[in-house]
């Protein structure tokens, strides 16, 4: 089982990476937030993983998903791959609905893979939505091997594949 941390646990961090967990898709490794606190309360959400206080204190995991705000995509993937994160092979996927995976060109330069993932549904209420994951519409975009992945993730948890 490929192992996954999860880079700014909010809505869709949480359900996403409740749903890897429940469905044994990922092994959760590590999970950083803004804070030590709401890291943990992701893990409470989730029921899984490490909260770690700062990227600088992550381990590398074979899986990135990063859930941050749309405007600190590409400069958190820099941050990154300048802690040596990101391995050839590697995959590193964003969620955001409004950016391509060219936001990820840090990791792409260290030879990993990379992607988005775009659910199509409101996240106001994340534990409603992880009840009723399924269905749930996802686009995705990227290198076509981290696709391979991906796709078949998705599948696993039930999500409404479009490419």
């Amino acid at each position: 089982m490929l192992s996954l941390n999860i880079i700014g646990a909010g809505k869709v961090g949480r359900v996403l990476g409740r749903q890897f967990v429940q469905h044994r898709v990922f092994q959760l490794a590590h999970i950083v937030t803004r804070s030590v606190l709401t890291a943990q309360q992701a893990i409470a959400f989730i029921g899984g993983g490490v909260a770690v206080s700062d990227a600088t204190k992550l381990v590398a995991a074979d899986v990135t998903m990063l859930t941050v705000p749309d405007d600190q995509i590409a400069s958190t993937c820099a941050q990154l791959a300048a802690l040596g994160l990101f391995k050839p092979g590697s995959i590193v996927f964003h969620c955001s609905g409004a950016k391509a995976s060219t936001e990820l060109h840090a990791a792409s330069a260290t030879a990993a893979l990379v992607a988005s993932v775009h659910p199509v549904r409101s996240f106001a209420d994340p534990a409603q939505v992880a009840a009723n994951f399924a269905g749930t519409i996802c686009s995705v975009e990227g290198d076509a091997a981290a696709l391979a992945v991906l796709i078949s993730a998705l599948q696993a948890i039930q999500a409404n594949v479009v490419q």
